[in-house]
């Protein structure tokens, strides 16, 4: 699975959990490090950051696959909104609370979307 499929089957599972997810394209006057996607819920406002790990199972520090610019900005965005990491192995999809290595899975992200635990 790509990267772009990835976003896109998530923005699916947001809007089906009634939020919005909007994805930020880079231009030359933004910065570098973005995460992937700003979403919107009744629960309140994240960024999440789509990678597609090359081994079958998710990294054990899964924010080794973040480039050093994406840390920096992940470490001044997550004070202000929570940060997520989704990480696609060959198996399964785990999803990480920055800057913990948590992996909180995709229902719970999805329920904290709607409003839920």
């Amino acid at each position: 699975m790509l990267e772009r499929s990835l976003v896109r089957y998530i923005i699916q599972q947001v809007r089906k959990a009634g939020g919005l997810a909007f994805k930020i394209v880079g231009n030359p006057y933004q910065p570098t490090g973005l995460p992937d996607l700003l979403v919107f819920s009744d629960a309140g406002v994240c960024g999440v950051e789509a990678k597609v790990a090359r081994s079958a199972t998710a990294p054990a520090q899964p924010f080794n696959l973040l480039t050093a610019r994406q840390k920096a900005m992940c470490n001044i965005l997550h004070r202000y909104i929570p940060i997520y990491i989704v990480v696609r192995s060959a198996n399964a999809i785990h999803v990480y609370a920055y800057p913990s290595a948590d992996d909180i899975g995709l229902a719970r992200f999805l329920g904290g979307l709607k409003g839920g635990k």
